[in-house]
Order: C-alpha cells, then structure tokens, then sequence
C-alpha cells in the first residue's frame, strides 16, 4: 500500500492511493460523511484493472482535510475491533 499527495491545500487534498482494495477507501469515504464539517469526500479509479485510484476529500471549514482523514481512520478501526470483540466472544460461546 502507497499514498502519494497529488495536491494540497489547507482544506482540500487529492491523494493517490495504490495498492488497497476499493472496498478500504470506500470504508474511509463513508465514515468521513460522518464528520459535519466535511464538503467533499469521494473517489476515482481510471480503469478497474488499474491499482491507482484518486481519493479527494475537501472540508467546509478550516479543518485540515488530512487531519479529517486521520480522524476518519481512526473511528473505522475503532468500529473494527469492536467488531472483532463481538465476533471473538460470540465464537466462544
């Protein structure tokens, strides 16, 4: 997995993201919807055989898009390991 920043601004940047399944980026996308302060958030991929794909998030205010991105992160993993506790207790029952 590599990110590369294409453009950035204080409350918009453009990363091109190479190597993770669209499904990760989509994950990231929805949970930033959740961020109140979010104007954009969405994704490009040329061609579905291509690895690269463009990740564009851009926030109303100024919160910096990639510390919005960082916070987006972080709740999806959170929600992941709650997940996985769920499944692990209900695995040893």
């Amino acid at each position: 997995m590599e990110l590369k920043i294409l453009d950035q601004s204080k409350n918009k940047v453009t990363l091109e993201v190479i190597g993770w399944d669209i499904g990760y980026i989509n994950l990231v996308r929805k949970e930033l919807w959740n961020d109140e302060k979010l104007k954009i958030a969405g994704y490009h991929k040329e061609h579905p055989q291509k690895e690269n794909t463009k990740f564009i998030v851009e926030t109303n205010t100024q919160k910096k898009a990639i510390e919005a991105i960082h916070e987006a992160v972080k709740r999806v993993k959170k929600d992941i390991n709650k997940i996985k506790k769920e499944v692990d207790n209900s695995l040893k029952k």
